[in-house]
């Protein structure tokens, strides 16, 4: 007799923006780091493509039009995702993991979100005689 059950597979995904790279970058490979000693999965990362927001001001409002100032602010994002199985201790490592990903992450937005999905598999064979 075959015993199933359904094994829950949660896919985590982790957005990123900053406004350098440095810490952008700085992040990532600490964030891979911990992920890969204490889950040991694997990380796929994308590189997004980086938003520009240029601004120009008049220094003199009244007559001198042709004097004007220009600024841009540069936002740099990536997105990085893992899967792990649904086990108690892989969601209370995972908890503690999120916890440290959140305290380190100066000068980075993160944001977390995930989905669950579930696969039907074989856990154990039984033989009744």
């Amino acid at each position: 007799m075959l015993n199933k059950s359904r094994m829950q597979d949660l896919h985590i995904t982790v957005k990123l923006k900053s406004f350098s790279t440095v810490y952008l970058n700085r992040f990532l490979v600490l964030a891979f780091q911990a992920i890969r000693l204490k889950l040991s999965t694997t990380v796929q990362c994308v590189y997004l493509p980086k938003k520009i927001e240029r601004i120009t001001l008049l220094k003199s409002p009244h007559i001198y039009k042709k004097a004007r100032e220009q600024f841009e602010r540069i936002t740099y994002m990536r997105v990085f995702s893992f899967v792990i199985s649904d086990s108690q201790e892989n969601q209370k490592v995972l908890y503690r993991l999120l916890a440290v990903l959140g305290s380190f992450s100066q000068g980075v937005s993160v944001q977390f979100t995930y989905t669950i999905s579930q696969t039907n598999c074989v856990v154990s064979k039984t033989n009744k005689i």
